[in-house]
């Protein structure tokens, strides 16, 4: 649960630079002094720099009883010394700790502090009672006494035994030699002011403050309001343990106050002021230790107050943020400083300790002062928690600018394990990228590292501005920077081709500058802009180094460190708007109108001209309807077979008084028919593709012609152009015929032709309902007969979808001759019966008839014919009598031998008639096949015949 929690607050802040050098930190912990610390001595509970000697002061308040102070020099890293003091026990009785050093506060050459826990005998009840005292140190001298307050003040709003009791100096605030001194442990809690080293003024129960406990617990001095300096005191728990911050003028009249809405957050336990929201007035940051969110417990927050945009003491500040803290437990808020403009935005930084995150090891988190501005953000620069300590941050201090790096310090107190923790601060500059480029239209090649190339040539400024800390006088730093250009034909150029190269600081030096050279091909398309994009970046950088260089410095976060951005380099007068005057012109071969079938494919192209400002991305887009395209340009077009378009756009700018043509698109007319009256072409030109809703449009037709020479259509009657009837026939059964029609296609496809049969209304003529019957290869279909038109015709309608070419188109017409109908007819004439088959075409139609003769067949013979065969019959009767004598055939011996043979032949005749009606018998009783084989073939029947039987 703890790890999960960690992973989410880390996404709310998380750092971003490093502003402290930590692989370079000073502990101080005086172990090797010669009268050695106990353990519990709190060495580095409190923390002031003294600028005159470049000391840290640092206490160590329960060292002894009552508590040591130290002068450390900075340089240094162990030399502390121990400042001396002549503070002796009053009563000897009374030996609890008298604190030296709870607060420390320090000027250029002197530093403050307090003895809150000091016991001495009081005035009013003849009883010992804790009465602060605080003393002074010079720049050399021990410490001195500051001047205490007497007992008529200590009874100033105070109820008994209160002036009994005032523990002054817990808390202190020090500004322009005025100190704010603050006592809590008194039942409600007073503060006093004190300019130089004599006290003038105390703080009580003034009318409207509403505060019961610990008020002092926190004090600070600042131009809350106005210019005028103001007292703020605060109390971490209020009057019912909300805490509460009171705002005193410095007459110690209430001015205004501010508290928090829950218990038990100790909202106000700490004080601190910066300069954030302006330069002249100071805001102010209130710590809540142990506040906790979400059911955890002592998390802490700090509560930013911006104050600087109030001018009227009678309006409460503006609070504008709160920064939690990261883990349960970790005490966030404990302690707050600002340590002064560390990025160059001319807003302090604020550093912020949880003392006991991490089990008590402790962190300090370093904000970003701007972020206070914006409720919505925390910008953490860094996290510092070096190893082997526990109760860091408890203290912090910000000693200023020692090493005029332009930059202030920071010291951390631990003083759990008796340790001060001194970080040098890596100055920082301010770094921003820019770019300056030329005029683009006016780019020539005269100055191009390739002056054999057909291209042109411009040079612009890549370039950063560099902003130091004001105390910097010396800078080492070397930045690399990087260049890209983005472009389909634009190009860096040398010598800085691969975009890169490297600049050395110089602190007399805030601009740099590089001239950067591009290629640009005659051809290139301009109207599309040159994307660029410089980016700066240092080199080495002092964070990973283990020794500190103060004049080493870091790039800011402020730093503008990359810059992105278009250029536009078209050969045009107004920026970003080529005018370019452009027409389209369209050529077909042939011309107008196109003859299916013709050898000569249809052509179109394309001519492009402008006359107007130079043209980068103009395209033309070209649809046809009625026609598919079967070839078109490789290059520079695209086709789109499903909507058949064709865009097609110059490979490079058109200039003025140029022109583009694009090869021939040859349109696809080999699945042309006569449906295709015309193909439209339709051309939209735009001016510039990326803008589809601006063009241009032309409409073109080509007339589609079709003609039916290569049909032709053929008929016959099926048995005969002359049919004969004979006597019967035209009493009896009649007579039916056909005309059969053939239509051949050696030309063009045609579709939906209309075909008339016409059939003559005749009494001796019947045609049945399917008369007529069409068949194209696999299929048939019937055709309509209408007889209502006409009262001599009918005629029989017939839709054919297509007349394929090569593909022979069969029409049958049934004519039927009733019987009787030719009675008196045929015995005088021969009649015809004629049908007409036309072919409707855009070019004319096609006519053919079929006619056939009907005649009467004479079933007499003629005379001469019977005489010629009684003769011959007579002649065969005469040779036949002969041979029979001959052989002698007609004896009687013969005659017996012959009626014998005839009653053998009978014998066989009956065998074989029994065994054909056993065979049918055996059929009909089963399906089985049975296959009779040669042996099995009764006598007078061929062996090639053959006798199944079904058997099943």
């Amino acid at each position: 649960m703890m790890l999960l929690w960690l992973l989410l607050t880390s996404q709310l802040a998380w750092p971003t630079s490093a502003l402290y050098h930590e692989k370079s930190l000073k502990v101080f912990q005086p172990g090797d002094l010669k009268s050695p610390l106990r353990k519990e001595a709190n060495f580095g509970f409190s923390i002031a720099y003294q600028s005159a000697t470049q000391s840290l002061i640092i206490s160590a308040p329960t060292a002894d009883y009552i508590g040591r102070i130290y002068s450390c020099d900075i340089e240094l890293k162990r030399n502390c010394t121990v400042v001396p003091y002549d503070i002796k026990r009053d009563d000897p009785l009374y030996n609890h700790d008298y604190w030296l050093g709870a607060t420390v506060k320090a000027g250029p050459d002197y530093f403050v502090t307090c003895a809150p826990r000091y016991v001495e005998m009081g005035s009013s009840y003849n009883l010992p009672g804790e009465f602060s005292h605080c003393y002074r140190s010079s720049k050399h001298s021990k410490l001195l006494p500051i001047s205490q307050i007497s007992s008529q003040q200590r009874r100033v709003n105070t109820k008994k035994f209160e002036d009994e009791m005032d523990s002054f100096g817990w808390s202190m605030d020090l500004k322009d030699r005025k100190i704010l001194f603050g006592g809590p442990a008194m039942f409600s809690g007073r503060a006093m002011a004190s300019a130089d080293s004599a006290i003038t003024s105390i703080s009580g129960h003034s009318k409207g403050v509403d505060v019961k406990y610990n008020l002092g617990y926190s004090v600070a001095i600042g131009a809350f309001f106005s210019d005028k300096i103001v007292y703020a005191v605060g109390s971490p728990f209020g009057q019912n343990g909300r805490g509460k911050v009171v705002f005193f003028n410095k007459d110690w009249k209430v001015m205004s106050s501010i508290s928090h809405k829950n218990i038990g957050t100790m909202f106000g336990a700490v004080l601190a002021t910066a300069h954030i929201f302006s330069d002249s007035l100071t805001d102010l940051l209130v710590g809540a230790p142990t506040e906790a969110a979400n059911h955890d417990y002592d998390t802490g927050a700090v509560y930013y107050y911006k104050t600087g945009s109030r001018r009227s003491v009678q309006m409460s500040i503006e609070h504008t943020k709160i920064i939690s803290g990261y883990q349960p437990g970790s005490l966030f808020g404990s302690a707050i400083i600002s340590v002064g403009d560390l990025n160059g935005d001319g807003k302090d930084e604020i550093a912020i300790a949880a003392p006991y995150e991490d089990e008590g090891k402790g962190a300090v988190y370093l904000y970003c002062g701007s972020s206070f501005l914006d409720a919505s953000s925390n910008v953490l620069l860094q996290r510092l928690q070096p190893e082997g300590l526990h109760t860091f941050g408890l203290s912090l201090s910000s000693p200023s600018d020692y090493d005029e790096n332009g930059c202030n310090e920071l010291a951390i107190g631990a003083p759990q394990d008796n340790a001060v923790v001194l970080y040098k601060c890596l100055a920082s500059v301010v770094l921003t990228v820019f770019a300056v480029f030329p005029n683009l239209r006016d780019r020539r090649n005269v100055k191009s590292p390739y002056p054999d190339r057909n291209e042109t040539y411009f040079v612009f400024d890549s370039c950063f501005d560099v902003k130091y800390p004001k105390k910097l006088k010396t800078v080492i730093a070397k930045i690399e920077v990087t260049v890209q250009i983005k472009h389909p034909d634009a190009t860096l150029a040398m010598p800085h081709k691969d975009g890169k190269y490297n600049v050395t600081l110089d602190i007399k030096k805030t601009r740099y500058c590089e001239k950067i050279g591009v290629s640009t091909p005659e051809h290139g398309n301009y109207n599309i802009k040159i994307f660029y994009n410089i980016q700066a970046r240092l080199v080495n950088s002092p964070i990973n180094e283990t020794d500190f260089d103060g004049k080493r410095v870091i790039l800011s976060g402020r730093s503008e460190l990359s810059i992105s951005d278009n250029v536009w380099a078209a050969e045009c007068k107004v920026q970003n708007a080529c005018k370019a005057d452009l027409s389209l012109k369209i050529a077909t071969s042939p011309r107008g109108s196109y003859m299916i079938g013709s050898m000569e494919p249809i052509k179109v192209n394309m001519i492009l001209e402008n006359k107007g400002e130079i043209a980068y991305d103009a395209c033309v887009e070209l649809q046809l309807e009625g026609a598919a395209m079967k070839k078109t340009p490789t290059t520079s077009c695209t086709h789109h077979p499903l909507t058949n378009t064709l865009k097609c756009a110059p490979s490079y700018a058109l200039k003025t008084d140029k022109s583009w043509e694009t090869t021939d698109i040859i349109l696809k007319t080999e699945t042309l028919t006569n449906k295709n009256k015309q193909i439209n072409v339709t051309s939209r030109l735009y001016e510039h593709c990326t803008d589809p809703a601006t063009f241009k449009e032309q409409n073109y037709t080509i007339t589609v012609l079709a003609n039916s020479e290569g049909i032709t259509v053929n008929g016959k009657t099926n048995i005969g152009d002359v049919v004969s009837m004979t006597t019967l026939e035209v009493t009896d059964s009649g007579k039916q015929f056909q005309h059969n029609y053939m239509i051949q296609n050696d030309g063009i496809t045609w579709e939906d032709v209309t075909c008339e049969i016409i059939l003559p209304k005749l009494p001796y003529v019947n045609y049945p309902q399917k008369a007529v019957t069409v068949f194209i290869q696999q299929n048939s279909f019937e055709c309509n007969m209408t007889d209502d038109l006409s009262p001599d015709y009918i005629t029989a309608n017939c839709k054919l979808s297509s007349i394929k070419q090569n593909i022979i188109t069969f029409i049958i017409v049934l004519i039927q001759v009733p019987p009787t109908t030719l009675d008196d007819i045929l015995y005088k004439q021969n009649v015809t019966i004629k049908s007409t088959l036309k072919l409707h075409f855009d070019d004319g139609d096609k006519t053919y008839s079929v006619a056939t003769e009907v005649m009467l067949r004479d079933t007499g013979i003629p005379w001469w014919i019977i005489l010629l065969a009684a003769l011959i019959g007579l002649l065969i009767l005469i040779i036949l009598i002969l041979i029979l004598r001959q052989y002698g055939f007609l004896k009687r011996k013969e005659r017996k031998k012959l009626q014998e043979l005839r009653k053998s032949v009978r014998r066989q005749t009956v065998r074989r008639s029994m065994m054909q009606q056993q065979v049918e018998d055996r059929q009909r009783l089963t399906d089985v096949p049975i296959e009779a084989t040669e042996t099995d073939v009764p006598c007078g029947i061929e062996p090639d015949h053959r006798v199944e039987v079904n058997i099943k």
